[in-house]
């Protein structure tokens, strides 16, 4: 028996030897249309305070306008407890980006025809490099009941929508985690396996909810390829897997930047997908790097709240903060009326020429 062991693992290894080992990953290539996306979580909640949308002078559903002008992907970001003592919503009277007011996004993503990312904000607030603010629910727990909690939160979240018939397609774990989540415990370096055991966390329940869906994680460093790739190579050392790594290219930057980093990772990093989670400027050129990555590993972009923030795709006309709503985490809701403005005329063209429209 001993000797037919030996004899069996020898046979395995000069078959090995032969043939060659598989590789560890199957690299990633996109095989559904380039993602033209918008993150509107803004939008639920200037509508409640009276904002409306136009398109070339008429009066139109926001998703309606977006989907006519070749956007197919919508990203919304969600809050543990948004109406906590600190949280985003804490003077309002509606808890906007909590679980049922995404429900209702979630919905009208998905009556649009549009895919969905949802973008888990594990905070009451925001969520970001400098601030990782833990929810207030859960400042006491320990390192088990902590990780216990992100299972939990993104378990509720995407069962919900899953049975409402409204499932994402992706999920980010945290927002720009590049600095870690759930600070003090989550915070890195100090405490990287701990806020990779949380990550873990975070997907082994997005996975229970919904075996389908594909798991996001975000870094801010849309142009510093040496930070990403700590970060990540940290992560993968800890066993963490997943399927899609996203950037932050919000800054006024030369796109060259961009493109060297995200050219870099899709080499180093075949088994991901690429993303452009965050962006506002060079929207042009920052599509065409994205969707020109090698061996089409890029699989799109997501302009930041287009209706209202930096080089915006609507002009507002009348539009006003009610001081009555604005809460210090950062709930500021805008009534009046949005124009399409030029800058929307780039996003047809790119349609079509990324095949991205039905």
């Amino acid at each position: 028996m001993r000797f037919a062991h030996v004899r069996a693992l020898l046979i395995g290894l000069v078959l090995l030897l032969l043939v060659g080992a598989a590789p560890a990953t199957q690299p990633f290539h996109r095989s559904a249309p380039f993602l033209i996306g918008a993150d509107i979580s803004w939008v639920q909640e200037d509508e409640a305070s009276g904002a409306t949308f136009y398109d070339r002078g008429e009066r139109k559903d926001v998703f309606q306008i977006l989907k006519d002008r070749g956007f197919n992907a919508i990203r919304l970001r969600v809050f543990v407890n948004p109406a906590a003592p600190k949280g985003y919503a804490a003077t309002s009277k509606e808890a906007f980006c909590d679980l049922p007011h995404t429900l209702v996004m979630a919905k009208r993503v998905h009556d649009a025809g549009m895919t969905l990312l949802i973008d888990l904000h594990y905070s009451d607030t925001w969520a970001d490099p400098g601030k990782q603010f833990t929810p207030a629910a859960w400042e006491s727990l320990d390192a088990d009941r902590l990780r216990k909690a992100v299972y939990q939160h993104t378990f509720e979240v995407l069962s919900a929508l899953r049975k409402q018939e409204t499932p994402p397609q992706m999920v980010q774990i945290g927002n720009e985690i590049t600095n870690g989540m759930l600070w003090p415990r989550g915070r890195i370096p100090e405490h990287f396996d701990e806020f990779a055991e949380l990550v873990k966390s975070g997907i082994a329940a997005a996975h229970a909810a919904d075996p389908s869906v594909l798991i996001v994680l975000h870094s801010d460093k849309g142009a510093n390829n040496a930070a990403v790739r700590w970060w990540l190579d940290g992560l993968l050392a800890r066993g963490v897997k997943f399927d899609i790594l996203g950037l932050s290219c919000n800054a006024n930057i030369s796109p060259e930047r961009w493109k060297a980093n995200f050219e870099d990772l899709a080499a180093r990093y075949p088994q991901f997908g690429l993303l452009a989670a965050e962006y506002s400027y060079h929207k042009r050129e920052l599509n065409e790097i994205v969707f020109n990555i090698p061996d089409r590993r890029g699989i799109g972009t997501f302009i930041w709240e287009p209706t209202r923030h930096h080089e915006a795709i609507f002009t507002p006309h009348d539009a006003s903060t009610s001081p009555a709503t604005t809460a210090p985490g950062g709930h500021h809701p805008r009534a009046g009326r949005y124009d399409t403005n030029e800058r929307i005329d780039l996003y047809p063209r790119m349609a079509k020429d990324f095949a991205a429209s039905p």
